[in-house]
């Protein structure tokens, strides 16, 4: 056998083999949810308003910190509340594809039927579904992405916390994509090196 031959082919075993494993990780990689924060938050008197009523406006980021796979979202559904619990108002914002490691922002003023410049805490709610396109182009099925933070206004009608504020969901975090790949990872391992043998 000619030695330079057989290190070509041997080079190419390994190639294959890395290549092969690197498909499965992206294949059985968990995906990132996108976080979700509130950057700016602040109630205010509608001027002129005979009924004292209030806008809310804010700006909510999202951040895409997967930097191996895009994400289409559906419509992003908003719904505010005052005293965290009493609905005060909503907006939507029509679905968007969102780029690998990409941060987009979004912002609104919503007209509510809370009067003056109230303090205390409300809340927003984020409900909508994404699916991740992966590398090759295929998709994921849609996954429903519901989250919601509390937000402290003083008496201003400013955020307490200049910081952003992260929504997040008490949902548990699905795992059938590692316990899978546990399973499955030695046996399709051992395959490839057979294969290549």
């Amino acid at each position: 056998m000619d030695p330079a031959k057989g290190k070509g082919s041997f080079c190419g075993s390994l190639l294959t083999l890395g290549f092969s494993i690197f498909s499965i990780w992206l294949i059985f990689h968990k995906s990132k949810k996108p976080v979700c924060s509130i950057q700016t938050f602040r109630v205010e008197k509608t001027a002129g308003s005979s009924g004292g009523n209030a806008n809310i406006s804010f700006d909510l980021k999202l951040d895409n910190e997967d930097w191996s796979r895009g994400i289409y979202y559906d419509a992003l559904n908003i719904t505010l509340f005052a005293n965290r619990t009493l609905p005060v108002g909503s907006c939507s914002f029509p679905g968007f594809y969102q780029g690998h490691g990409k941060a987009t922002n979004r912002r609104a003023t919503v007209v509510t039927g809370v009067s003056g410049l109230p303090n205390g805490v409300f809340r927003l709610d984020l409900a909508t579904a994404v699916r991740y396109k992966m590398t090759y182009g295929w998709k994921t099925s849609k996954r429903g992405l519901v989250v919601g933070a509390d937000v402290e206004v003083d008496d201003s009608g400013e955020k307490v916390n200049k910081k952003a504020i992260r929504l997040s969901s008490s949902a548990p975090e699905p795992s059938c994509y590692r316990t899978r790949f546990g399973i499955f990872a030695p046996l399709i391992f051992v395959s490839l090196i057979h294969a290549i043998v």
